[in-house]
């Protein structure tokens, strides 16, 4: 089990450290015992896996979230690792903009459908296993004209990760994307014609949730 690589450096058991888990730790311990060994991230990951328990947070007072995708863009796989980092730092984002590594679409519509369950078999009483979700998200661009050499670019990469925007908070992927740009030129001389795009992936979980970081979204930005 995982904690057993701690009870050395906190002078404890393995019994001890489980029990000072589930009784809310590491509250109970002095901070100078688990300080120096960077403790609070694994903890979360801890509680879930030995005490398979997740608690949720009941607030009758809790502003109400709001759909449609309305700013979204993409992460290049090589500027992932410092965005979620620091998620919510708006001078990292504005730094992969500048580097054109973050590409932010910052007026957009579209949703984001319910991911579909990917089942396996199941063994011994259980019927099936869910192994994960396939989520769809689709959103549409209205800067058609200037950005075909953009969306040609984008056909079927996999080297980047999606994020979204709806009234408050903003949702990155854990896993890169497929992107399927398209367009549709209606017999209607009044139609709008914008870019429709079409996100898919896999993952086990849902996205990386955030508050929308302040200035990310507020207008539009090119490299230089």
């Amino acid at each position: 089990m995982i904690v057993a690589g701690w009870t050395g450096p906190l002078q404890l058991t393995q019994e001890d450290l489980e029990a000072l888990i589930a009784s809310n730790f590491p509250d109970q311990i002095a901070p100078a015992l688990y300080a120096s060994l960077r403790l609070q991230n694994l903890v979360v990951t801890l509680q879930s896996s030995v005490l398979d328990r997740a608690q949720h947070d009941c607030n009758p007072c809790e502003t109400r979230e709001y759909g449609r995708i309305r700013s979204a863009g993409f992460i290049s796989k090589d500027y992932y690792s410092a965005l979620v980092a620091s998620p919510g730092d708006p001078t990292v984002w504005a730094a992969g903009q500048e580097s054109n590594l973050i590409i932010v679409i910052p007026e957009t519509n579209g949703s984001v459908s319910a991911g579909s369950a990917k089942m396996g078999p199941g063994y011994g009483e259980t019927t099936e296993t869910l192994l994960g979700y396939e989520f769809t998200a689709k959103f549409n661009d209205p800067n058609f004209v200037s950005n075909a050499q953009f969306y040609n670019a984008l056909i079927g990469q996999r080297n980047y990760y999606f994020f979204y925007r709806t009234s408050s908070q903003t949702y990155i992927t854990n896993v890169t994307v497929t992107i399927i740009p398209n367009k549709e030129v209606k017999d209607d001389l009044n139609g709008e014609i914008v870019w429709e795009n079409t996100v898919k992936w896999i993952d086990s979980q849902f996205e990386l949730q955030i508050d929308t970081p302040d200035g990310v979204f507020d207008e539009c930005f090119s490299p230089a």
